[in-house]
């Protein structure tokens, strides 16, 4: 007890002291909440019918609980991100998730509702997408040269073996252009490439190459990595597309990373295949 504190029950018969354990209450109540209601698919009509409250929600995939989640955005965007994350990827099909979620005023929201849930449902077996590193849809960024992607990633690569229909294809258009048409047509959400927003100096400087460079894709359903090829192919010696676990990153560097599936780069030579990371060969 802090020295000085008021305790109630000690007080005056007619002045007395009040506290809630809201933690309590709120490990209690929540999970009761959220459990009493149906889950839905994870679609878009779902998704477009919620309102603008933001609030916790549970994510479910093949109908067993793996994620607790809360979202400082609407309900509805935050649940987009994820339904974008589980798109694209071997080893999971977004028609497998599913989803409920409670909109909670400012009063709860202040007490942290999502670690009173996560350790709820932990503590039962039902988060185990809740890690680090692991699904949440933020951008992991740009990639490290020994950075090892987190493990829901590894288990869920993305699928760039992928045929897409790219807008503009089969015409000449300027490559920073075509990079934004392929980052607008793959069916997954990390697609990075160096431009004036990318948090890196020598990122934003080399866009420099870009001026002047244009390229032509196939046009009709082409495999991503002959989109790549083309793209990689039509920019200066020293670029380098790498495809990832997470996804895709287009910089100008020669780097061999650990965790690389596939890839392009510009050599003095010409063009060249990337090998699979040296995690993946050893693996």
């Amino acid at each position: 007890m802090v020295p000085g504190q008021r305790t109630r029950g000690e007080l005056l018969p007619y002045a007395d002291a009040f506290a809630i354990d809201l933690n309590a209450a709120l490990l209690e109540q929540l999970p009761q909440a959220l459990d009493a209601l149906e889950p839905v698919s994870l679609t878009e009509e779902t998704l477009a019918a919620l309102g603008p409250e933001h609030g916790v929600y549970q994510l479910f995939h093949a109908d067993e609980s793996v994620y607790i989640g809360k979202s400082q955005e609407t309900l509805r965007v935050r649940l987009n991100q994820h339904r974008r994350r589980c798109l694209g990827r071997l080893g999971i099909d977004v028609r497998d998730m599913s989803f409920r979620c409670l909109y909670v005023d400012k009063f709860v929201d202040a007490a942290s509702p999502e670690s009173v849930l996560i350790k709820r449902y932990r503590d039962a077996g039902l988060a185990p997408w809740n890690v680090a590193e692991g699904f949440a849809p933020k951008d992991v960024g740009r990639g490290r040269a020994s950075g090892k992607p987190g493990q829901w990633f590894l288990d869920r690569p993305v699928d760039y073996a992928v045929a897409i229909a790219v807008e503009g294809a089969g015409r000449p258009m300027p490559v920073g252009k075509a990079l934004a048409a392929l980052k607008a047509a793959v069916p997954f959400d990390l697609f990075r490439y160096a431009s004036e927003r990318s948090g890196s100096e020598s990122d934003k400087s080399s866009v420099v190459d870009y001026v002047g460079c244009e390229v032509v894709l196939e046009p009709g359903e082409v495999t991503l990595m002959s989109h790549l090829r083309r793209v990689v192919a039509a920019l200066p010696v020293g670029w380098q597309a790498t495809v990832e676990p997470p996804g895709i990153q287009i910089y100008r560097e020669e780097v061999n990373y650990p965790y690389a599936l596939d890839g392009w780069r510009h050599t003095p030579y010409g063009l060249e295949r990337l090998e699979r990371g040296r995690a993946f060969r050893m693996s």
